[in-house]
């Protein structure tokens, strides 16, 4: 059984298919038994049971399967009395795209316990197998359910219960998520069959696409989109603001000039992109802004696909800079993004850096850590890119020579809300 995008399956029939048994897989499932009632004071009134899910979910190949555990040791599925009220074709949407649909019983129905439960098998394989006061073996001869051991839900109805207005109270899950794990079961408290249960909210779960870079392989050997051993892939990397002029998305720049310096251990002179080492074991992506170079102004942009499947509607994002003060004219950083292929950037407040003027003779590098920024608000299609740029300028204070800067540790999340499920 997987997860893809699409519709999900319920029949609301008492079926034991003839299948091998199988494990019970309940707390991750999309489509779960949500609401129980069986008992109540008087003659039993609305014995029913619920299911909730993604809105659209077609319940065709679902199951609900009752089960009597008046022998815990050897429980048996029942099928009579029968069923009143049939589930409907598919789950439907009230609110976030979750909704929830209900199977009513004949009198009687529902058997009152102890030890007695309900199954939820999906395309033949056993989804849930939850009980009420006790729990209970399936006995053999019942399908897939054959020798596996009830899940007691943890509340029950005593049958004492008054109706209210006519209508019964029901055991319920409350909390907040998306599967049958996020939520815990209530005691008796007024039914909301048809309707997701109070106290119940059913978001749709976040989806992450994540990128890291450390450049701990990086020795400035240039950009191309087959990066080879040192360089960086040009499909996600590109600078400008060179003499040498810039890259390009997608392009081969690996001749030694302003975009492939090297490593270098020590202080440098020459503008260009390097391989800083700016720590013990620790290489950033390093530059030497010059007149000429990376300063009117300097870029150094990455751009990443949306493959989360789905629309993302948030990023988080975070780095790190490093600077050798060892130069009397400051340098500036800012960041920004882009979600329209570069036209426009918006800043991203709380991530610049403006190096100090005044310079520390031999100085070696100083690390400056940021909080990393969320952005929401976005509405980037899956396949559409968005592109983060780091700019660097002079700060306007000092002259002469300015400070060589490395950029490290970069943390970026695509989040987006999940598409349509699908279990097959």
């Amino acid at each position: 059984r997987g997860l893809v995008a699409a519709a999900v399956a319920v029949t609301g029939t008492s079926v034991v298919m003839a299948v091998a048994p199988v494990g019970v897989v309940h707390a991750d499932e999309p489509v779960f038994i949500n609401e129980i009632h069986y008992d109540n004071a008087g003659t039993d009134v609305l014995e029913s049971i619920s299911l909730a899910g993604p809105a659209g979910t077609d319940l065709s190949q679902y199951s609900i399967v009752r089960f009597n555990g008046g022998n815990a040791s050897a429980a048996v599925a029942y099928t009579s009395p029968g069923i009143a009220t049939p589930l409907p074709a598919t789950i439907d949407d009230e609110g976030n795209g979750y909704g929830e649909v209900f199977i009513r019983f004949a009198q009687d129905g529902l058997q009152n316990g102890g030890s007695d439960g309900i199954g939820l098998l999906f395309n033949g394989q056993v989804v849930q197998l939850l009980s009420y006061e006790g729990i209970f073996t399936v006995a053999a001869g019942q399908g897939a359910f054959s020798g596996l051991t009830s899940t007691d839900i943890g509340v029950a109805e005593a049958g004492t219960e008054a109706l209210v207005a006519g209508q019964p109270l029901s055991l319920q899950l409350t909390g907040s998520g998306h599967v049958y794990g996020d939520f815990a079961w209530q005691g008796a408290t007024a039914h909301s069959f048809g309707t997701l249960n109070a106290g119940q909210t059913l978001v749709a779960p976040e989806v992450k696409q994540t990128f890291s870079e450390n450049f701990q392989a990086f020795t400035a050997a240039g950009f191309a989109p087959v990066p080879a051993a040192g360089q960086l892939d040009s499909d996600l990397w590109r600078v400008g603001g060179f003499s040498d002029g810039a890259t390009t998305f997608g392009g081969t720049f690996a001749s030694t000039n302003d975009f492939a310096r090297g490593p270098a251990s020590a202080a440098v002179a020459t503008g260009g992109v390097f391989a800083f080492s700016v720590a013990e074991g620790n290489v950033a992506f390093g530059v030497q802004p010059t007149g000429s170079d990376f300063t009117a102004p300097g870029l150094l942009e990455l751009r990443l696909v949306n493959t989360t499947g789905t629309t993302v509607d948030q990023f988080t994002f975070d780095y790190d800079l490093f600077y050798r003060n060892d130069q009397a004219r400051d340098t500036s950083v800012s960041v920004a993004y882009s979600v329209d292929g570069g036209a426009h950037f918006t800043a991203l407040a709380g991530l610049g850096f403006t190096t100090p003027a005044a310079a520390v003779a031999g100085s070696g590098f100083v690390q400056h850590t940021f909080d990393a920024a969320t952005v929401t608000g976005l509405n980037l299609a899956n396949g559409d890119s968005i592109v983060f740029q780091w700019s660097s300028t002079d700060g306007g204070s000092g002259s002469g020579n300015r400070d060589e800067i490395a950029f490290d540790n970069v943390e970026i999340e695509l989040i987006g809300s999940s598409p349509d499920w699908s279990i097959v």
